[in-house]
């Protein structure tokens, strides 16, 4: 079977079938599963949220630029009010949900402000194709499956609740069920190399 075409079909149904509207922005990273958004969805904004000067910011701005793409680039100011909002927002003190839902709660500001009401992230790719490199170390499909099932069931709720207190909506176009099926029907050799 030919993975890449099926993923491809997948894809391009998804993002059919999401409903892009005019008021829609990519939450962008500049990583693969956003890049493709970003190339299979060529006419909506794309936002990241980067700390001024770092690293990320750089590659980010590169990485757009390399598609022929502008990137909307918003600064984390993180003080002690945001990290009491998000706490309460999310309802959870765990370091690790605050740590990823600041960014997102920024960002909704920002897109918001900006007049937009969907952002489309590329949540589930990392656990469904194995992005992370823990999987390169420990490629196993069951840990994936794990990771998959948390996303569904926690982070995408966390996430909808710190975007939705400026009005925004989550979009995840991997989480269709055709890229799930797709993607776990793949071996999980192919999909995660130890290299």
């Amino acid at each position: 079977m030919d993975w890449v075409e099926e993923v491809d079909r997948a894809l391009r149904k998804s993002v059919s079938e999401i409903g892009v509207r005019d008021e829609s922005v990519i939450a962008f990273s500049g990583g693969l599963d956003s890049s493709l958004l970003a190339v299979f969805i060529p006419d909506v904004p794309l936002y990241s949220v980067a700390v001024k000067g770092s690293e990320d910011e750089r590659w980010v701005i590169e990485a757009a630029e390399m598609m022929g793409r502008e990137v909307n680039l918003v600064n984390v100011d993180v003080d002690e009010d945001i990290l009491i909002k998000v706490m309460n927002i999310i309802g959870s003190p765990n370091p690790l949900d605050v740590s990823l839902a600041i960014p997102l709660y920024i960002l909704g500001e920002r897109v918001a402000s900006d007049g937009h009401k969907y952002i489309i992230t590329g949540q589930g790719a990392d656990e469904l194709f194995g992005g992370y490199a823990r999987y390169r170390t420990c490629p196993k499909e069951e840990l994936m499956r794990i990771d998959f099932e948390k996303v569904v069931g926690h982070d995408i709720q966390r996430d909808k609740k710190v975007i939705g207190v400026w009005g925004c909506k989550l979009i995840a176009p991997y989480l269709h069920p055709d890229i799930v099926k797709t993607a776990f029907s793949i071996p999980v050799e192919m999909k995660v190399s130890g290299e």
